[in-house]
C-alpha cells in the first residue's frame, strides 16, 4: 500500500482551485463541466462545458447544448467542447507560467482528483501535468482540523460562517470562487495546508496500486464461488500483491508448505503477508491438489509424431 506523502515546507506553489461534474460517480465517467480559479493571482476562471457524447456528431467541432442552473427556472445555451479539448485547455491553463501548483478542491479525494488524473492519463497528458503540479489539497479534512468545533462542512455553510457570503453557489464557477476565497483567509494558514496535501507520485501510486489489487482480486472469483476462499481474504490476498497464478505456482512447486512460505512470511512489515492461518493454507493446498488430481493427462491424435532436433 502507497506511504502518503505531503509536499515539502520550503517548496514554492501557486494554489488552484478547481471543481468538476460528471455524469456519474466513477473516475471513469464523463465529464459534464470542469471549472478552475488562481487563488493567489488575479486571473480569469477557466471553465468549460462538455460536449455530451450521445448528442454529439462532430466531436471536434464546439456545438450550443442547453442546460439548467441549479436554483434557477430558466435554463441557458452554452458552448461546449470536446472533452479532450476542456483537458487539454486546463493543462495550458495550468501551465500559464513557471510556477508549481498544488490543486485543491473540497471533497476532492473522493471525487475531483481521482476523475482529473484519469482523464489527464486518457488523454495523454501526464508528462505535462506533472512537470507543474506538485500535489492536491482535499480542503474537507483541512477544515475539519483548522475548525474543528463545527458541526457542518458543506462549502457554503463555511462561506456563510467565515466570510458572511450569502449568496447560493449555482454554478462551478461559484463555487471555486469561494473555495478560493475560503483558502486564502487568514484562518487558513500555508503551513496547514501543506500539512495537508498530498503529492501527484503518491496518487499516481495509489491508481497503480489499485489496478493491481483489482486484477487480482478478479482471479480469485472461482474460488469465492466455491467457498474455498472467502470475499475478505480474497481481497486481503489481493492487497498483498498475490493473484491466483502466484498461488499455484507456489503449490506446484513445493505443495502446502510453498504456499505456507508465500501467504505466511513477513512482506514489507512485521505481520504475514497474508495469514499464518493454518486451516486457509490447508484448505487452498487440497483444493490445488483435487484440481491436479482431476487433471487430464495431455493425449495426442494417432498421426502424432514428436519433433527430433539434431
Amino acid at each position: 500500500v502507497p506511504i502518503a506523502s505531503s509536499v515539502p515546507p520550503s517548496t514554492s506553489f501557486q494554489r488552484v482551485v478547481i471543481a468538476m461534474s460528471t455524469t456519474g460517480s466513477g473516475s471513469c465517467e464523463s465529464i459534464c463541466q470542469i471549472a478552475a480559479v488562481h487563488a493567489d493571482k488575479v486571473s480569469y476562471v477557466y471553465t468549460r462545458y462538455i460536449t455530451p457524447k450521445q448528442e454529439s456528431k462532430e466531436a471536434t467541432e464546439p456545438e450550443y447544448y442547453v442546460v439548467l442552473n441549479t436554483g434557477s427556472i430558466d435554463s441557458k445555451a452554452v458552448i461546449t467542447v470536446a472533452e479532450a479539448d476542456a483537458i487539454k485547455g486546463f493543462v495550458d491553463y495550468l501551465c500559464d507560467d513557471d510556477s508549481k501548483k498544488i490543486l485543491v478542491a473540497h471533497e476532492g479525494e473522493k471525487f475531483d482528483f481521482p476523475v482529473l488524473l484519469e482523464h489527464v492519463k486518457k488523454y495523454n497528458l501526464m508528462d505535462s501535468f506533472k512537470e507543474v503540479v506538485l500535489g492536491f489539497v482535499d480542503t474537507m479534512p483541512l477544515f475539519k482540523c483548522l475548525f474543528s468545533c463545527r458541526q457542518k462542512y458543506r462549502l457554503m455553510d463555511l462561506a456563510r460562517d467565515i466570510l458572511g457570503y450569502n449568496g447560493i453557489a449555482n454554478s462551478l464557477e461559484q463555487e471555486v470562487s469561494v473555495l478560493a476565497q475560503l483558502i486564502s483567509h487568514k484562518a487558513v494558514f500555508p503551513r496547514a495546508l501543506l500539512k495537508a496535501s498530498l503529492t501527484l507520485d503518491y496518487y499516481r501510486k495509489c491508481d497503480e496500486y489499485d489496478t493491481l489489487y483489482n486484477r487480482n482480486k478478479s482471479t480469485y472469483k472461482m474460488l469465492v464461488k466455491t467457498g474455498v476462499m472467502s470475499d475478505y481474504m480474497a481481497e486481503k490476498t489481493a492487497s498483498s500483491g498475490l493473484g491466483y497464478d502466484h498461488l499455484y505456482l507456489a503449490y506446484e512447486a513445493a505443495g502446502q508448505e510453498g504456499l505456507n512460505v508465500l501467504v505466511s512470511l513477513p512482506w514489507g512489515g512485521n505481520g504475514p503477508r497474508v495469514t499464518k492461518n493454518i486451516k486457509f493454507i490447508e484448505t487452498l493446498a487440497n483444493y490445488f491438489a483435487q484440481l491436479r488430481k482431476n487433471r487430464r493427462p495431455m493425449r495426442h491424435p494417432p498421426w502424432y509424431k514428436p519433433c527430433r532436433f539434431v
